[in-house]
């Protein structure tokens, strides 16, 4: 059965609103197709992959691979939904033969409607998750330079996150609320104090440009944890 067709025979909408969704039937498919169900590739770049919350290599790609992991997770769940979905297709095609009363025959038959349409909507998004998967496994061999460690998420998270946390603190609001400037001056601080135990911290620093470095730490980054 045809959505239009679903609509039609559920007497929802007016005899004028359906003549318009009859006239405007290719637009609305061709709405359908084309819509946007998951980022796009400027959104996973420029959104999810920000400079600022992601500001080295290691970082971008390491949130790609926790983005990738959760798009495949439900990807694959959508594959149970599937199976389960084609069950209860044949499931409902084998009842309606079997069925005699008339209201038993409809409530089959707007289930087994209702069924067909989730098959093209699990479709789509089956569709649309594999496009998202395909783009994260490109932005992952676009960023692996060989700089960073790809098989350590927490090998890089030192130096990155001081750089994140010094351009939030660069950035942030001079009305920022109490309680979130103490964890970020809390966040900073800390990851400051280990930097500077392991000897990375002017490794975390250089990349940085200098007037934002001395804004955020002044003169001397030390005295933060002094």
């Amino acid at each position: 059965m045809k959505d239009l067709d679903v609509l039609r025979t559920a007497s929802i909408i007016s005899d004028a609103d359906f003549a318009f969704l009859s006239t405007a039937a290719v637009e609305l498919q061709d709405t359908l197709a084309k819509r946007q169900v998951f980022r796009t590739e400027t959104e996973m770049q420029v959104s999810v992959l920000n400079d600022i919350k992601h500001p080295t290599a290691a970082s971008k790609y390491w949130q790609a691979v926790r983005e990738q992991a959760v798009m495949f997770e439900n990807l694959i769940t959508v594959g149970f939904d599937y199976r389960r979905n084609e069950v209860q297709i044949k499931r409902l095609t084998k009842k309606l033969t079997e069925l005699a009363d008339e209201f038993d025959i409809d409530e089959a038959q707007i289930d087994l409607d209702e069924c067909h349409f989730k098959r093209i909507n699990m479709e789509a998004v089956a569709k649309d998750r594999i496009r998202e998967l395909r783009l994260w496994s490109q932005f992952k061999t676009d960023l692996d330079d060989g700089s960073f460690d790809t098989k350590d998420v927490n090998s890089h998270q030192l130096v990155s996150y001081a750089q994140r946390f010094i351009l939030q603190a660069s950035n942030a609001p001079r009305d920022m609320p109490v309680a979130e400037a103490n964890n970020l001056k809390g966040q900073l601080q800390s990851t400051v104090r280990v930097l500077h135990e392991r000897g990375l911290l002017d490794e975390a620093l250089k990349p940085l440009p200098a007037s934002v470095v001395k804004r955020v730490l002044g003169d001397s980054p030390l005295a933060l944890v002094a």
